[in-house]
């Protein structure tokens, strides 16, 4: 099963650069053109930032929205009615089109959040979780912990003193110990393209 990606749309492109370091950005100049692009994006998580400033696009909006579409929407023209049927269909928020980019960033961090946490779960006691959107299986409890501890941070990074803290508490743990761990979880999330990437000694990074 392919990963789920996040695709961030937007026709500006100052908004987008280097705002959501996990996702991909693809640009396009009106809803028409996105209405196309979404036939091939696949499963992918889209989230989009869009300036609605006339009355085709609110028409278009009420059309277009779907499961995996989270919107950012900026416009002065929504009428209640209309804020309401996109808030219950996917939109995240609504803002004035008079708010400074580095508002717009933050909405668009905090949007990418929100979707990552979606798309990750887990159960311990199944060895199953889902990261990613992808289901993976045949965890140790021990593994799905360190999952976990990777995506507590917004760089995926974790070090040792970290890990022995949360997993084994007061237990004394040696460093081969630690990376028998880590060589087994890197074992079972390959066939997925997820790698955990030593930075350096006692560092890791989770990367997709």
């Amino acid at each position: 099963m392919k990963l789920q990606r996040i695709i961030i749309a937007s026709p500006d492109h100052s908004v987008i650069n280097e705002t959501c370091s996990d996702a991909e950005t693809l640009y396009f100049d009106d809803l028409k053109e996105f209405m196309l692009m979404q036939s091939r994006l696949e499963l992918s998580r889209t989230m989009v930032c869009w300036w609605c400033d006339n009355q085709d696009d609110i028409t278009l909006l009420k059309h277009i929205h779907n499961d995996l579409s989270h919107w950012l929407i900026l416009s002065e023209k929504l009428d209640s009615d209309a804020a309401d049927f996109l808030f219950n269909s996917g939109t995240h928020s609504i803002l004035p089109t008079t708010t400074p980019v580095e508002i717009i960033k933050f909405h668009l961090k905090k949007l990418e959040k929100h979707i990552w946490k979606s798309l990750n779960s887990f159960d311990p006691y199944e060895g199953v979780c889902y990261l990613f959107g992808t289901k993976v299986e045949g965890l140790t409890k021990k593994e799905i912990q360190l999952l976990k501890l990777f995506l507590q941070k917004d760089d995926h990074r974790i070090i040792k003193d970290e890990v022995v803290s949360a997993i084994w508490k007061d237990i004394l743990v040696n460093s081969k110990t630690l990376d028998v761990h880590f060589y087994n979880l890197r074992r079972k999330l390959a066939p997925y393209n997820i790698k955990i990437k030593l930075m350096r000694r006692g560092e890791w990074q989770l990367q997709l």
